[in-house]
């Protein structure tokens, strides 16, 4: 793992629960096109846009770019994704749902199969289908 990787999850980390040792270990665990999801540049600039567009501090930027990395990262499931933005960013949860309407089309329509399957639900015992 580089040093642009390790950079990354550190942001991801600042403002949660999640140590930087947690977020590497679930790093290892992605498929590529989400690694390169959470590292590469075009996310980072789409986060400055999104932020730019909806106008946004530095540190409510900050707060996107970590909550965006944690669905990347399979840490929080995308139904959870506009509760946390509106808490972490301290908005309505409506201006929050048009941030995240942003960021999916920006960011994660591209890997959108990949999140899928980080978070496939398992049958339930009381399933009664045939």
């Amino acid at each position: 793992m580089d040093e642009r990787h390790i950079r990354a999850l550190a942001r991801i980390a600042a403002g949660t629960n999640y140590s930087e040792e947690r977020l590497i270990e679930e790093f290892h665990t992605l498929p590529e096109g989400l690694r390169r999801a959470i590292t590469t540049v075009d996310t980072a600039n789409a986060i400055q846009d999104i932020a730019k567009k909806f106008l946004l501090h530095i540190d409510q930027m900050a707060a996107l770019a970590s909550e965006t990395g944690l669905v990347l990262l399979g840490l929080t499931h995308p139904r959870d994704f506009v509760k946390n933005l509106a808490r972490r960013l301290r908005i309505s949860e409506t201006r929050a749902l048009e941030i995240a309407k942003e960021v999916s089309e920006q960011i994660l329509v591209k890997v959108r199969e990949a999140i899928r399957g980080l978070h496939k639900e398992q049958p339930t015992t009381n399933d009664q289908r045939p």
